[in-house]
């Protein structure tokens, strides 16, 4: 069972999740319209990983988050301020 953790601090939207596995994934932003406003490929390593997104650029509202390759998908929602 893995979770999401997702949070801002300042103009950095961060991620936590754990994996049992070392693998490439995929992490997507969507808007509120389902619209992809962010993608970039990370590294999952085994155990607690960190990512961070700069959403600075971002309007405030809220987006949905997902993590692709991570056995299945992971998936969350935030609101950026």
């Amino acid at each position: 069972f893995m979770e999401l953790t997702l949070f801002q601090n300042n103009d950095q939207l961060n991620l936590r999740f754990f994996s049992k596995h070392y693998k490439k994934a995929q992490l997507f932003l969507y808007d509120v319209t389902g619209k992809k406003v962010f993608e970039k490929s990370i590294s999952v390593n085994e155990g607690i990983n960190y990512n961070s997104v700069n959403c600075s650029g971002f309007a405030s509202g809220m987006y949905f988050v997902r993590v692709d390759g991570v056995k299945g998908e992971l998936r969350g929602r935030i609101v950026i301020e």
